[in-house]
């Protein structure tokens, strides 16, 4: 979860200020850590996001009535307070309190920061971000209206040509003023009264394909009647049509409102900010962050109000990591060569090997059509419909100009496919493993045109619109269903494979049983839906045909409790019915929570609550490991120096804070060595995450795939491409300066959400010498000079010990007498003690000072 740092320049003396790094250590690990913002982000309200200077920031209503602030984030997750930017008193001379709603504009080189403050607007102007904000005009920029006395509100839109508006006014009369801004952005011409439909306060103007949405807030701010509504034009001053309500309170959330958007780059991708009620109407207003969306009619879709937030996000004009793939994996395309009528075509609608694959007039057959899966290594197969014929590089080439045409589905990686969304709405489609794009030969735009692959050049030879035909349910297909609008999919709880458990709604965590289902068409025309690996269907408890009744698992025994009507909507998603009822699978107030009850309730004319996008997933089973953890080496000094401890980690995920590691080990400049195999679930490339503080190495596979040997605290990846089953040797280095310590190994694949690498998949470096416990209690000190002392309830003088190097080579048999061994022999360093007696083995490791 996201936390807060605040900027602070107060002198502390040195046990304030270890206690201080101590905190912002956790502050800052939490924050690296980060794979969602969370909601909310910090108290404040009337919030307006930006992007400047490669930051984010968002600038809210005045603390105390005076002081406002700036909140700053890199990647729109982690965010730190900047302080006060500015503060009517001193900052403004014609206003002392009720400092409201700032609207920032960078123009001339200058940031121009336009505030509400005793209802009226008023424009400061600084050199950054965060000012610092000064006004130096002895009077506001707007006084009066003739429509209004409350000036409030301002919000600043600049259009393509080049002109600024600034749009204010609501509250008492709810009215909505606009005033042309001048070029230098501090003098303005007399209002026009453009008031909306449904008008309160707030305005946010947002332009998209030629369209001007003027959204702003509508109810009363104290309480959970505060929304959002827009309203639509082709001018940026109306006259507008109403188009409803985009933002309003749920179960959980109350009052909404005050609300900006951000653009994200070049991308048709959008975030709406806002402030909100936390479970009630009163209180501190807090500000959250999530998605928006407009669908294919160029409407706004109504926001689901999440306590997850938004992923990581800069705005660096790629559009691949849009937060919801366009693709409906199952779903059958024609797709189309960019700025022609061409559309790729199997020639002659061929099912034979070797068909030539080329460009043609829509002609509307099944030549034209492909039917886009998801595979188990994240990429896509491309296939002919009602052909087992996938698109395929020609030989399996990797060069430029081999020829594409439509071969039988061998799963190699010649017919799988990277589908990449660029910044203009098409899609590259790059063959696996190369830098080779589908591309239509010399960018021609005639019929019949081969296609072939070539060396990405960013042209649109290489850039391909795909329009979903249809979607058709494959009946006994693995399919995870996902609440529109949401990252959330239909899961039983906790996994579990008994009848009753139930089904709610969780976030997407990759390839596990519990969001999976087997959807399957029965003879009396319904489907049922089998959770994988169980014998329990998806059922209303007790076959009820009321609102609300809960919807659960349960044994499969063949009724219409476990039968459900599938129905494509417009938007792509469907609507499952349940037999015999007008009711339909329904998320519980169309929250977007994790673990938010799934119901059935009466059908809702484009209700998202019952609406699911349906994917036909790879079926693969993870490969579950036996292992038993890494060996951990662990040395006082910065530089591997002196061995003090050695030991069988299971796993990568410790916070030691001030504390030492372990016996011996200092609490400061110490360093770890990590070293065993590591044995991936799937095949596939993998992202390796090591978050720490200090520095980090890893390898796999003898690649060196992290390389951050440097003091600092932070999230550092790695990828590199693995294959089911198989072992790969894994070290994982890090050194600890001063401070806070901590590390953290994780990894994720396509099928396999993030997660922390678990005892099973690891094995330590020890060539098959693991500690096992005898039944008498053995117990050796470490570490030892000398002579190594070994305490027991036994006599062990008539026991075979035996000492190996840490790699498990044997060096000597030891002398001993009783319980004492002679080691004075042996150089610095880890070693492994093995005790044999009475058909018992105890293994353990010591280190020789």
């Amino acid at each position: 979860m996201m936390r807060i740092i605040k900027s602070s320049y107060n002198l502390i003396n040195q046990t304030r200020f270890r206690l201080t790094v101590f905190l912002m250590f956790i502050s800052s690990a939490a924050s690296v850590q980060a794979q969602t913002s969370g909601n909310p982000l910090f108290s404040g309200a009337d919030p307006e996001i930006h992007y400047f200077e490669n930051k984010y920031y968002i600038y809210t209503t005045a603390t105390y009535g005076t002081q406002f602030h700036a909140y700053s984030s890199i990647d729109l997750t982690n965010w730190k307070d900047e302080g006060v930017i500015m503060d009517l008193y001193p900052d403004s001379p014609w206003a002392q309190n009720n400092g409201w709603a700032p609207a920032v504009v960078f123009h001339n080189n200058k940031y121009y920061f336009y505030y509400t403050a005793e209802a009226k607007i008023g424009v400061a102007v600084g050199d950054t971000p965060i000012g610092p904000f000064k006004d130096t005009n002895a009077a506001p920029l707007i006084a009066t209206d003739p429509k209004m006395t409350d000036i409030i509100d301002a919000m600043v839109f600049t259009d393509d040509d080049g002109q600024s508006y600034i749009y204010y006014g609501g509250s008492g009369q709810s009215k909505l003023s606009v005033r042309k801004l001048g070029a230098d952005m501090v003098s303005v011409s007399a209002p026009t009264d453009i008031t909306p439909q449904n008008y309160t306060e707030g305005p946010f103007m947002v332009k998209r394909k030629g369209i001007y949405y003027m959204m702003y807030s509508n109810g009363f701010w104290g309480n959970d009647s505060y929304n959002v509504q827009y309203s639509t034009s082709t001018t940026p001053v109306g006259p507008w049509t109403y188009r409803g309500s985009v933002l309003s309170s749920n179960s959980e959330d109350k009052g909404p409102g005050h609300h900006s958007v951000i653009k994200m780059g070049d991308c048709d991708e959008y975030y709406i900010v806002y402030h909100r009620y936390e479970n009630g109407s009163s209180g501190d207003r807090k500000i959250a962050i999530d998605h928006m969306y407009f669908n294919a009619n160029d409407l706004i879709e109504p926001v689901n109000m999440t306590n997850y937030g938004v992923k990581p996000r800069i705005p660096d004009n790629t559009c691949s990591s849009l937060p919801v793939s366009p693709i409906v994996s199952g779903g059958i395309y024609k797709l189309s060569h960019k700025g022609t009528n061409q559309y790729l075509e199997a020639a002659g609608n061929s099912s034979q090997p070797g068909a030539n694959v080329q460009q043609n007039n829509d002609s509307g057959s099944d030549s034209q059509r492909w039917v886009i899966t998801l595979e188990s290594d994240g990429f896509h197969k491309l296939t002919h419909k009602n052909t087992n014929q996938c698109l395929e590089a020609e030989n399996g080439s990797n060069q430029p100009d081999a020829n594409v045409q439509q071969g039988t589905d061998s799963g190699a990686d010649s017919q799988h496919w990277n589908l990449e969304a660029m910044t203009d709405g098409y899609f590259k489609i790059t063959h696996k493993g190369t830098n080779q794009c589908l591309d239509v030969d010399q960018n021609s735009n005639a019929p019949l045109a081969n296609v072939k692959q070539y060396t990405d050049n960013g042209s649109d030879g290489q850039r391909w619109k795909l329009e979903l035909v249809e979607i058709p349910v494959v009946s006994g297909g693995l399919y995870k269903l996902t609440h529109k609008g949401t990252n959330q999919v239909l899961s039983v709880d906790k996994d579990s494979t008994t009848p009753g458990a139930n089904v709610h709604q969780w976030t997407d965590s990759g390839n596990v049983d519990a969001q999976r289902w087997y959807v399957t068409l029965e003879s009396d025309g319904f489907y049922q839906l089998k959770h994988k690996g169980t014998n329990q269907v998806l059922d209303v408890d007790n076959n009820s045909g009321n609102d609300g009744a809960n919807v659960h698992q349960w044994d499969d025994t063949d009724n219409d409790a476990q039968r459900w009507k599938l129905d494509l909507m417009p938007d792509g998603y469907f609507k499952l019915t349940h037999k015999g009822t007008t009711k339909c699978l329904d998320v519980n107030n169309n929250l977007a929570e994790p673990g938010t009850n799934v119901q059935q309730w009466n059908d809702i004319d484009n209700n998202p609550a019952q609406r699911w996008k349906m994917d036909l997933m790879p079926d693969v089973n993870p490969v579950i490991g036996t292992g038993n953890g890494l060996s951990g080496n662990y040395f006082n000094g910065m530089n591997f120096n002196t061995p003090a401890l050695s030991r069988v980690d299971a796993a990568i995920n410790f916070d030691w804070g001030f504390t030492s590691p372990g016996a011996g080990v200092d609490q400061d400049q110490f360093t770890v060595r990590w070293t065993g195999r590591v044995q991936p679930k799937y095949t596939g490339e993998y992202t390796f995450y090591v978050t720490s503080n200090n520095g980090r190495r890893l390898w796999v596979n003898n690649q060196l795939i992290i390389d951050k040997w440097i003091d600092d605290t932070a999230e550092n990846r790695g990828k590199i491409f693995l294959v089911a089953g198989e072992k790969y040797d894994i070290k994982l280095e890090y050194f600890e300066n001063s401070s806070a310590a901590s590390c953290k190994l994780e990894w994720s694949n396509f099928l396999q959400g993030r997660e922390v690498i678990g005892k099973s998949q690891f094995y330590d470096s020890t060539l098959g010498i693991h500690d096992l416990q005898q039944n008498h209690q053995i117990v050796i000190t470490n570490p030892v000079d000398q002579v190594l002392h070994i305490t027991s309830d036994i006599n062990l003088s008539n026991a075979d010990i035996k000492i190996f190097d840490i790699q498990g080579r044997l060096l000597s048999n030891p002398k001993k007498f009783y319980n004492d061994l002679y080691v004075g022999n042996l150089t610095k360093g880890v070693y492994i003690l093995q005790v044999q007696m009475n058909g018992d083995k105890y293994v353990k490791k010591f280190i020789k000072k």
